[in-house]
């Protein structure tokens, strides 16, 4: 259990100008719920939205504009990560979130707060629990202390208990746009940031289409991550064009041997990027002017998608969704690409 530092108030915090409206009004007029699931790609500030949610819901100055106002004693708690009444729970190095931690939850919630009028618990990666986990968390959400309030971070709320999910309400952190992003990055990163700018617009505008909205993403990517991320997003379109076409070595590309595909998240986020490039390929098809969510640059996502029709783009839609399942049941990752590349030539 840990605590996180986070900017100073909602109006700081990049993008999502509606939802943190909303989310303000509701503290300030005393109707937040007992338990909310924060949705959002990996990077897109979840943990840090729910650590803000929780300094608002104990700041001390609600009268002053800001919400939280970044200055009372609570907020600086919050702050440093050292509020004995936001409780942040994580699974540290194990890949599931256990029974065990979430009963040392559930019993510390029905003791009374130390300072605040409420306890808040930050539930990192709550789409991790295991069933039993969540079964036992659903005791104390069906019927939680007065004062407690938990925050579910969340990559994949599908994996949430429908039981879990319907005493919840979602707070959906949506991608920022690239000029939001370009906007946090100017202001976050500095000199850095308009260095790059300035000197590589291709660079920078690559870097803005990798991070894929996701602010996280776009801070490690400018901290020297680029390269690598250019390499895999290479690899996807590679081969997504390999399995569309049939060529006899796009599986080679994935090789686990040659160090492209090490763990099965691996080859999901490969999935994922390869149906963010599909999007704009079937993008580019339909409309000149289509907003593009993978490729930087438009003539590349043309270039890429002029060999194929829209039925090719579809089928291949529908094989990826059906690759990516595959691999959230564990299948063997070469045969399922190999699988899925099979379903995308079919009707050719």
């Amino acid at each position: 259990m840990s605590g996180e530092k986070f900017f100073r108030d909602f109006n700081n915090f990049a993008g999502n100008t509606e939802l943190k409206e909303n989310v303000a009004a509701i503290i300030r007029r005393g109707e937040a719920a007992h338990a909310y699931i924060i949705e959002g790609g990996q990077g897109s500030g979840k943990t840090m939205f729910a650590h803000l949610f929780a300094a608002a819901l104990i700041c001390e100055g609600k009268g002053k504009r800001a919400l939280p106002c970044g200055e009372c004693t609570a907020c600086l708690k919050v702050e440093r990560g050292v509020h004995p009444d936001v409780i942040s729970v994580d699974r540290g190095d194990r890949t599931t979130l256990g029974i065990d931690t979430i009963r040392e939850v559930r019993a510390d919630a029905f003791i009374l707060p130390s300072e605040a009028e409420r306890k808040i618990y930050i539930i990192e990666d709550a789409h991790l629990m295991t069933n039993d986990a969540q079964n036992a968390f659903l005791q104390v959400l069906e019927e939680p202390p007065s004062y407690a309030v938990f925050l579910l971070t969340c990559t994949e709320p599908l994996r949430l208990l429908p039981t879990v999910r319907s005493r919840a309400p979602s707070l959906r952190l949506r991608p920022l746009t690239a000029d939001e992003m370009e906007e946090f990055l100017l202001s976050k990163a500095g000199d850095k940031a308009r260095r790059l700018r300035d000197s590589d617009r291709e660079a920078w505008e690559e870097l803005i289409a990798a991070s894929g909205g996701m602010p996280g993403v776009a801070l490690t990517l400018l901290d020297g991550g680029l390269e690598e991320r250019r390499r895999e997003r290479n690899l996807a379109v590679k081969l997504l064009c390999g399995l569309i076409s049939g060529s006899s070595d796009a599986l080679v590309s994935i090789n686990p041997g040659v160090g492209n595909i090490s763990r099965r998240e691996d080859a999901k986020q490969l999935v994922k990027d390869m149906a963010d490039a599909l999007r704009d390929m079937l993008a580019v098809k339909r409309c000149d002017a289509a907003p593009l969510c993978f490729f930087a640059n438009r003539n590349t996502a043309q270039k890429a998608a002029m060999p194929y029709t829209v039925a090719d783009i579809a089928r291949a839609a529908d094989a990826l969704d059906e690759l990516y399942l595959s691999l959230d049941r564990n299948a063997y990752v070469t045969g399922a690409f190999a699988a899925a590349g099979a379903k995308m030539r079919r009707g050719r």
